[in-house]
C-alpha cells in the first residue's frame, strides 16, 4: 500500500479500496513525533509493498489516506496496523490495530498511542519523555546515562549501545549514535539497503518476556531462547510471517554438537519457510560433518524435508574457521532475500563479517516464517530482527 495523503480529512467517505486511517491519543506524545512508520498486514500475512514513513507533524485527528498499489484480492479482509512514531531515529510510542476492511467499501479505522511502560517492565517517565524529545537530539544519545533517561533507568538493551530497547529503532545491532543515509527510518547499522530509502523494521524480537507467537520445542531463560540439542526435530518458529523480501537475523549460541548421535552432520541456524510450507524455503546454518569440518550452508527449496531436519533442499557449502563453528562462540547469522537472490552471511557478536555466501536463484516469497532451530546439536538464541527490503 502507499500513503498518498497526510492531513485532517473530513470529506465524505467513497466506496473504494483506500483506507483512512486516524491518528488518537495523547497530543504531546503526537506532536513531540517527526516521522511516522507503519507495518500493514491483509488477513495476518504483510503487504507486498509497505507504506514509505510519513514526516509529520502529527496530532490527534491527523489522518493518513492507505491506497493499495494493487486490491487486496479478498473482497473482504482483515487489515493490521502496526505503528511506530519517532524522532532522531529514537522510538516515542508505538501501538496497533486492526479492523474489517474490503475492496469496495468506505474503510476506516483508529490507531491510538498513549504512554505506557516499555515491554520489559521499567517505567517510562513520559513528562520526562516527551522534554527530552523535544529539547535533545537522541541520535546522539543525549541524556541517556542519566537517571531520568527518557525510556525508563532499568530498560533492557539489547545490543548494549546503550539505547535502551524501548526506544532504539535499531535494537539488535549496537549503533551510537545511529546514522540513517537514505532516511527511510531504519539506521544504516540494521538497514539491508542503506541507499535506498525503503526498508521498515518489522519484527524484533529480544525474548526477554514470555513467549507469544510462537511453536515448536522451545524455552524462553534469561532473554535467550532455548532450543534442544537432541535429536534433529528441535525448533522454534513463528507463526505469523515477515514478508517476502526481507532480512532476518539472530544471534546464535551453540551449546553441543552431539557428532557421536548423529549420521552425517550436526547443526544449528535460521530458516524461513513461506507460509510454513515445509517445502518451500531457505536457511542459513552453522555445520560440523561427521570428518570435522566446519562450513556454512546456504539452503533452499525444502530445507526441512528428509532425510533429516535442515538436510533437504539444494544445499551450497562455504568453509568456515573452526573457531567460529564453536561451542559458547556467539555469532550473527543473518539472511537477505531478494527476488533473484539470497545471501546468508556469518560475522561475529561484535559485527564482524566472517562469510557470506550468496545464491542466485530466481524466487518470490510470499510470508516467510523464521525458524530457530537444531539438528543433533542444542543452541540458544539471544534476538530476532527482521527489517523489509
Amino acid at each position: 500500500m502507499l500513503c498518498l495523503l497526510l492531513g485532517a480529512c473530513s470529506a465524505p467517505c467513497e466506496k473504494s479500496a483506500d483506507v483512512l486511517l486516524t491518528l488518537s491519543g495523547d497530543s504531546a506524545l503526537l506532536s513531540a513525533a517527526t516521522r511516522l512508520s507503519l507495518v500493514l498486514t491483509v488477513n495476518g500475512t504483510p503487504v507486498a509493498q509497505q507504506p514509505a514513513p510519513i514526516n509529520g507533524p502529527f496530532a490527534p485527528g491527523t489522518t493518513v489516506l492507505l491506497v493499495p498499489s494493487s486490491a487486496p484480492a479478498e473482497s473482504a479482509y482483515t487489515l493490521g496496523v502496526s505503528a511506530t512514531l519517532s524522532r532522531d531515529l529514537a522510538i516515542v510510542a508505538s501501538a496497533s490495530t486492526s479492523f474489517p476492511a474490503a475492496s469496495h467499501a468506505c474503510n476506516r479505522g483508529t490507531i491510538t498511542f498513549s504512554a505506557s511502560a516499555p515491554a520489559d517492565g521499567s517505567m517510562l517517565d513520559f513528562a520526562q519523555r516527551v522534554d527530552d524529545l523535544a529539547h535533545h537530539d537522541l541520535a546522539k544519545n543525549e541524556d541517556l546515562a542519566h537517571p531520568d533517561l527518557a525510556c525508563g533507568a532499568s530498560a533492557f538493551d539489547e545490543d548494549g549501545d546503550t539505547i535502551p530497547d524501548s526506544c532504539d529503532v535499531c535494537a539488535a545491532n549496537a549503533d551510537n549514535p545511529p546514522t540513517d543515509n537514505d532516511g527511510d527510518g531504519v539506521p544504516n547499522a540494521c538497514d539491508p539497503a542503506p541507499a535506498n530509502p525503503v526498508n521498515q523494521v518489522v519484527l524484533f524480537e529480544p525474548f526477554n518476556a514470555p513467549l507469544s507467537g510462537w511453536t515448536g520445542a522451545m524455552t524462553e531463560s534469561s532473554g535467550s531462547l532455548v532450543v534442544g540439542s537432541s535429536g534433529c526435530t528441535n525448533y522454534a518458529q513463528r507463526t505469523t510471517g515477515v514478508g517476502g523480501q526481507v532480512q532476518i537475523q539472530t544471534y546464535v549460541t551453540p551449546t553441543a554438537f552431539n557428532l557421536a548421535s548423529a549420521p552425517d552432520f550436526s547443526s544449528v541456524g535460521l530458516y524461513a519457510l513461506d507460509n510454513g510450507n515445509m517445502s518451500t524455503g531457505v536457511a542459513c546454518l552453522l555445520q560440523i560433518d561427521s570428518m570435522g569440518g566446519t562450513n556454512l550452508i546456504v539452503a533452499q527449496g525444502a530445507v526441512l524435508g528428509d532425510p533429516n531436519f535442515g538436510g533437504g533442499g539444494t544445499r551450497t557449502p562455504q568453509t568456515l574457521p573452526s573457531t567460529d563453528v564453536a561451542v559458547g562462540t556467539t555469532v550473527r547469522l543473518r539472511m537477505t532475500l531478494r527476488n533473484s537472490y539470497f545471501t546468508c552471511d556469518v560475522a561475529s557478536a561484535t559485527g564482524q563479517l566472517v562469510a557470506s555466501k550468496r545464491v542466485t536463484a530466481a524466487m518470490s516469497y510470499a510470508n516467510l516464517q523464521p525458524i530457530l532451530g537444531t539438528c543433533f546439536a542444542g543452541a540458544t538464541y539471544s534476538s530476532l530482527f527482521a527489517v523489509s527490503e
